[in-house]
């Protein structure tokens, strides 16, 4: 028995996905992603019409995301749900002229997706490929998705001529009354109290100690950014809870006191692994521990007091256990965000230096200073930025904002390239709420390779040392562009915006002219900022 089918476009799709350029380095994983956070991988899996009447029946749509070339797959296909219709053997309309099914490959804006539509001919069900498929354009097809499992369906058919729209919801949400979709961006947390508020505090005096809160240095702030001492660059891998000698420190959560390390005058790393996660714990580092290695901890239990020479404060880590470590050391263990595990005070965005910084690939020595800075071959694109706000203490005199603060890292980091009469480029540079780290050595500064990844030394680009305020530089262009990493390798400074690249058809994709480069940057409370500024593109004529 044959059934006729269209293998034309499964061909077609799957020769697109090896010849798209892949070139990280040309293009850096470009994509029409506008700045926005909605995560298509949420949406993978059938849809139907959610019409109640329609059911869902003969009418539906798969949908597949490509992270790497971010990219979502459309399949507009049919079926039924009716067990009871009558099966005809062999089929006779199978394949039959009047059947459709139709392909698009989607580029993505915000939380809309959009394409042009492939309508496929000819061929034969689970048979060789002939002469006779063809697939050709029909139209257009947009989707917009306003939620995990809702969205709204629109299409536009040249001929015949045909055009719709109708909202359609995940399948399985039809037929099972406990179907939960993944929800786009991060993950929900479970909020805590911040470990030096006492059991019993009142709500007014625990909003109080949110208000005065002062976090120094968050998570992965640069450190240790010298370039006379290229060795000695790290990532911050936790909150610095400015709090004096003494200050006793509770448990956050149940757990078991899993390692504790002394450090001298640093006082001891106390690591305790969550009840409810056991691949998770928290570290609470330069305390006095008054607990013992083994013991059971409940929420709110005192494990010591704060000790530190220096600027006295608490650092606070959240681990993810590292299955290749032997135990639960605390430098051993993946370094994960800890904030959004906490409520604070910023109602301020993030601050740009009012400049970008345009350096060869893996150069040091900035491009010639021009209006604009003319570029060529393969740049990185770097971007000064700090976040203010009231727990960095950068706009309450008194509480450091005349000393230090006013310094902290972003969560998110997008930029976009545009102008020249070329199609806008769209990226995420970093989404640190996503990345994880882990030193491979006990010294902090074995992480100096990967920290030179994300950011350029500070004191590199002539700035005052003057740690109040200080700017951290981020190299917007080592990254893959997809905003998705979790974790760095030393290959990442290879990346680049090439200016170079050039298209199959041998045309530039970034012919010589001027282009304007827009960063945006997110803090970790929702508040946003963007500058621009123009750089020449100049590659020979």
């Amino acid at each position: 028995m044959t059934r006729e089918v269209n293998p034309y476009l499964l061909i077609g799709f799957l020769a697109i996905l090896l010849y798209a350029p892949l070139n990280l380095g040309a293009d850096n994983q470009a994509s029409l992603q506008a700045f926005g956070t909605f995560d298509f991988a949420a949406v993978e899996g059938a849809w139907v019409n959610a019409d109640p009447a329609f059911a869902g029946d003969r009418q539906g749509l798969l949908f597949d995301y490509g992270p790497s070339l971010n990219l979502l797959f459309m399949a507009w296909f049919s079926y039924t749900l009716d067990p009871a219709v009558p099966t005809v053997d062999p089929p006779t309309d199978i394949g039959s002229p009047d059947q459709r099914w139709m392909t698009a490959l989607l580029a993505l804006d915000g939380n809309r997706a959009s394409g042009t539509l492939s309508a496929g001919e000819g061929g034969q069900f689970a048979a060789p490929p002939t002469g006779f498929q063809r697939g050709r354009d029909v139209g257009t097809f947009t989707v917009e998705f306003s939620a995990c499992d809702r969205g709204t369906f629109s299409f536009d058919i040249a001929e015949p001529r045909l055009s719709g729209e109708f909202d359609i919801v995940p399948l399985e949400s039809t037929v099972s009354a406990d179907f939960q979709c993944q929800h786009s961006g991060p993950p929900p947390v479970r909020k805590l109290r911040w470990p030096h508020a006492p059991p019993g505090l009142s709500e007014a005096a625990y909003q109080e100690l949110i208000e005065t809160l002062w976090v120094i240095n968050n998570f992965p702030q640069h450190q240790g950014a010298d370039p006379a001492r290229p060795n000695q660059a790290f990532f911050h891998d936790g909150l610095d809870v400015v709090l004096d000698n003494g200050t006793t420190v509770y448990a956050l959560a149940d757990g078991v006191v899993r390692s504790i390390d002394n450090h001298g005058d640093s006082g001891s790393s106390v690591v305790i692994q969550d009840s409810d996660q056991p691949d998770m714990a928290w570290g609470y580092v330069h305390i006095n521990p008054q607990v013992a290695s083994g013991a059971q901890v409940q929420a709110g239990d005192p494990l010591g007091v704060v000790m530190f020479q220096g600027l006295e404060h608490l650092h606070l880590s959240r681990l993810q256990r590292n299955p290749a470590a032997p135990g639960w050391v605390f430098w051993q263990q993946f370094q994960v965000n800890p904030t959004a595990h906490f409520d604070f005070v910023d109602t301020e965005p993030p601050v740009f230096e009012q400049r970008l910084r345009f350096f060869p690939n893996q150069s040091d020595a900035e491009f010639a200073p021009g209006e604009p800075v003319r570029v060529g071959g393969a740049v990185d694109i770097v971007a000064g930025i700090r976040d203010p706000g009231e727990y960095s203490r950068g706009l309450i005199d008194g509480l450091g904002g005349d000393t230090f603060g006013d310094r902290l890292s972003v969560a998110r980091i997008e930029y976009q390239i545009s102008g020249n009469g070329q199609p806008v480029r769209q990226y995420t540079a970093f989404d640190f709420r996503q990345l994880r780290l882990r030193r491979p050595a006990p010294n902090v500064f074995s992480q100096s390779p990967l920290a030179r990844i994300v950011y350029k030394p500070f004191l590199l680009l002539n700035e005052p040392v003057d740690f109040n305020r200080i700017m951290s530089y981020y190299v917007l262009t080592n990254s893959d562009g997809t905003g998705n990493q979790t974790e760095l390798v030393e290959a990442d400074r290879l990346l680049a915006w090439d200016t170079a690249a050039r298209a199959d058809d041998g045309s530039r994709l970034f012919p010589n002219g001027t282009y304007t480069i827009t960063v945006h940057a997110l803090d970790y409370a929702g508040n946003s900022s963007e500058f621009s500024d123009q750089v020449e593109v100049f590659n020979g004529n």
